[in-house]
């Protein structure tokens, strides 16, 4: 090599050395060639193609990236009444509440009752329980609507009143109708708990995708990343807030993308989402929809 274009060479050696490494830091980051192993995906999300001008942040300001445990449970006190249970569960599912009384009211039944955001006057009975002679009781209660609801448990007084049937499976105390029936719940007494919290769920069959997209816009234009949080949905608005539950763990992730069109699942969650919440395959989660009802 003659001097001058050794000198050249030379000079020019560390900008090469630099753009080679630029390469392989995108390549490392974003190329599909090293995206994760293969695993279970819908293989239908709404992927437009990655042309175009850079892609948004791959986390949606105003939403929530936190994984709340949900699994532990929850206690209210109140008039000598104790009553616990799981903070969460799935719609269609059984829910187990324990609790005890005064020894003095164990003669008198327990009803645990709740209401939901829509009608936050309107009591709703889940189901009753009888203590035993210690004052201790079990009930259980199928649940058939979906929400945060907000839960007592009270005395019922010992004469029967009047009710009237809610139309989803429990029933509703307010105004009350008149009633020949002597098998009519009777009324709580004003000896409850504290109300306390208790989210339940949607059922729903949900997979998930990523691998060989990174890089692309969604169908909501959002620039689709290993990190992205978010789910595809076929029907919902982009941006609506979507609580995703599994196994005792809720995340809130926006609609970024249109999907899934295979596996007879209603939502396609990102990578992203899915780790977090440990899914590995196509599960059945909860999902609830913070400012609608689902």
């Amino acid at each position: 090599m003659s001097n001058p274009i050794r000198r050249r060479f030379l000079a020019q050696a560390p900008l090469i050395c630099i753009a080679l490494l630029s390469a392989t830091i995108t390549l490392l980051t974003d190329g599909p060639a090293f995206a994760s192993a293969p695993h279970s995906s819908s293989g239908g999300s709404g992927i437009t193609g990655g042309s175009g001008t850079s892609g948004s942040d791959p986390t949606t300001p105003g939403t929530s990236t936190q994984v709340l445990n949900l699994g532990t449970t929850v206690e209210a006190t109140g008039d000598g009444i104790t009553v616990s249970t799981v903070q969460s569960g799935l719609q269609g599912r059984t829910i187990t509440f324990s609790g005890s009384v005064s020894p003095g009211d164990a003669g008198y039944a327990v009803v645990i009752r709740y209401t939901t955001a829509a009608h936050p006057n309107s009591w709703t009975q889940a189901t009753t329980a009888t203590p035993d002679t210690a004052g201790q009781f079990t009930a259980t209660w199928t649940a058939h609507v979906s929400g945060r609801l907000s839960f007592t448990a009270a005395l019922l007084a010992s004469a029967t009143a009047t009710s009237q049937d809610s139309g989803d499976g429990g029933t509703t105390f307010g105004a009350p109708v008149t009633t020949t029936t002597s098998e009519a719940p009777a009324s709580p007494t004003s000896l409850s708990t504290s109300a306390f919290t208790v989210t339940i769920f949607k059922s729903a069959i949900a997979t998930f995708y990523g691998p060989g997209l990174w890089g692309h816009r969604t169908a909501c234009g959002e620039r689709l990343r290993k990190s992205t949080l978010g789910v595809a949905s076929r029907t919902r608005k982009c941006g609506t807030e979507v609580a995703v539950y599994y196994r005792g763990h809720e995340i809130v992730v926006p609609v970024i993308d249109r999907g899934p069109f295979a596996n007879h699942a209603s939502w396609d969650l990102t990578e992203a989402t899915a780790e977090a919440l440990g899914i590995t395959q196509t599960v059945t989660i909860g999902t609830l929809l913070q400012s609608a009802t689902q």
